[in-house]
């Protein structure tokens, strides 16, 4: 049968001739891309078009199991017994003495959002399921909306790493269903704990059922948004979870700049010639279709690295390394005892050098406030929003600061310590607290936080009053100080100075735009 088109933009896809193969920036892969293919099959024989097969991946060594119901709803109930709640409302939909955290998620999984996160008009659920007046909480709307194992399990997938498998939030999206999404939580288990999230609201969804893009034949598979197609449907289990696995190698190289930096493309000797790519080290490749180019050899090569190790291993231990300290968190996977936490990168930063219990200088303070722009933002100018959330963002990104401070201490030393700390920078994953950490400050050291971003606001909002001296300043800032207080925050003019004064309270923010305009 002949599949329906949908035009649509791309990035990455993957196809499927006899088995799946990928493509990169619009481009259908091409089985026979001969040069980097016949050097590569001299170099090291006869090579696969995958990394690895499907009884390889059965095999790998650290599986965990895809959690059980019971556990996830253990999971998701004690996010709900967090000390902050809130009685507020989603889309049409309330919620009473609920966890902020839990109503955020269930947003995202049932509001699509735009390219610059505002809300698109989308269903109304509250209409279409009735959630209302029997569900006050969150586990009980998503049970109602997606079913009770579904709604658990995608909720589960958000909160844990960030991932939205919701038909809703996404255009052209249709419902996964369960052996669909225990693959993709198969594919996230496989990953070292600390990798995910990587961002919030990752698109991770079975594309609309009897459709693909216009720009895809009939053997594509997936593309890099994260989407899936029916092919990817028709896979056995194990090789979705192969499939997920891939894709999300792409989205970790494209958040951390990992497949087009110098380091990564000198691993295979890449160099571009047109518009074609050729590994003039073709040795280093771990698959016929990771010699299509660098990108294709970045996801082929951390699938290998988690399911055929020795292979890459073997065949390039340079490689091995880049991906055992920049994507792995220094955990192998040939044997079951190098895959445990306490091998991890992030646990020795964590627990092997003595923590300062205390924030000091504004630089510090101001890195802190980056790292939390969204749940600063958030406690300052929502009325819902739960002070928790920041004092938790606050303690990790403070955690995170001095692991990235530790990564030139570490003995053997990394070869790609720069990359290590970008990777931190980046990390949004809980860092559980040490047996030698200090007691935390933050919740002290958050007054002082709180006054260097308004008076950051303040400096931006005088600024842009005195631009605009020939209005009234009061229509500028006076009535619509959160308004503008927002966007002074979003722009990265904002010089967060000292503070003078430790403003602790919304109303007290107002006070003070509101006389800065009546100067």
């Amino acid at each position: 049968m002949t599949k329906n088109k949908i035009k649509f933009s791309l990035m990455m896809i993957f196809y499927s001739t006899t088995t799946p193969v990928f493509a990169e920036n619009a481009k259908a892969c091409r089985e026979d891309n001969s040069s980097p293919i016949e050097r590569l099959d001299q170099a090291i024989g006869k090579i696969d078009w995958w990394s690895a097969d499907e009884k390889m991946v059965n095999a790998r060594k650290c599986k965990e199991a895809v959690p059980l119901l019971s556990d996830i709803e253990k999971e998701i109930e004690s996010r709900g017994n967090s000390k902050t709640k809130t009685t507020t409302t989603g889309k049409n939909v309330n919620f009473t003495d609920e966890s902020p955290e839990l109503i955020e998620a269930f947003n995202k999984l049932t509001i699509q959002k735009d390219y610059f996160g505002k809300d698109k008009p989308s269903e109304d659920i509250q209409a279409k399921y009735l959630i209302n007046p029997e569900c006050k909480k969150v586990k009980c709307a998503v049970e109602k909306v997606f079913g009770k194992e579904l709604g658990n399990k995608l909720l589960y997938i958000n909160l844990k790493s960030g991932f939205n498998g919701s038909e809703f939030a996404f255009d052209s999206s249709s419902r996964l269903n369960l052996e669909e999404v225990d693959s993709l939580m198969s594919a996230i288990d496989s990953y070292p704990k600390s990798r995910f999230p990587l961002s919030t609201n990752k698109q991770l969804t079975k594309f609309k059922r009897g459709y693909t893009l216009a720009s895809h034949g009939e053997g594509v598979v997936a593309y890099s948004a994260i989407a899936f197609y029916d092919a990817w449907t028709n896979q056995s289990k194990v090789m979705k979870e192969y499939t997920a696995y891939h894709e999300m190698g792409h989205y970790i190289a494209q958040e951390l700049n990992l497949d087009d930096n110098k380091a990564w493309l000198s691993l295979s000797g890449w160099v571009q010639k047109d518009k074609d790519w050729i590994a003039e080290t073709p040795d280093a490749v771990t698959s016929k279709y990771g010699a299509t180019n660098p990108a294709e050899d970045f996801a082929e090569s951390v699938t290998a690295y988690r399911y055929n190790p020795l292979l890459l291993q073997k065949l390039n231990p340079d490689k091995y390394q880049f991906l055992k300290e920049t994507v792995f968190d220094g955990l192998e996977y040939i044997e079951e005892a190098q895959c445990k936490n306490t091998q991890s990168t992030i646990f020795k930063l964590a627990n092997n050098f003595p923590e300062p219990n205390t924030i000091r200088t504004g630089e510090q303070v101001q890195g802190l406030i980056a790292s939390c722009g969204e749940e600063t933002r958030k406690y300052l100018l929502d009325a819902t929003a739960s002070k928790d959330q920041l004092i938790g963002c606050l303690n990790n990104a403070r955690k995170i600061s001095q692991m990235i401070k530790n990564v030139d201490k570490l003995q053997p030393p990394l070869k790609n310590a720069e990359l290590v700390k970008e990777g931190l920078r980046h990390m949004h994953a809980d860092i559980p607290p040490s047996a030698s950490s200090p007691p935390e400050e933050f919740r002290d050291a958050e007054a002082l936080i709180r006054s260097q971003l308004i008076d950051g606001i303040l400096k931006w909002e005088k600024e842009r009053a005195y631009s605009y001296r020939n209005s009234n300043p009061a229509t500028l800032c006076k009535s619509n100080w959160q308004e503008y207080g927002y966007q002074a925050i979003f722009s990265t003019n904002v010089n967060l100075e000292k503070a003078v004064n430790p403003y602790s309270s919304k109303q007290e923010l107002g006070n003070r735009l509101t006389a800065l305009c009546e100067k």
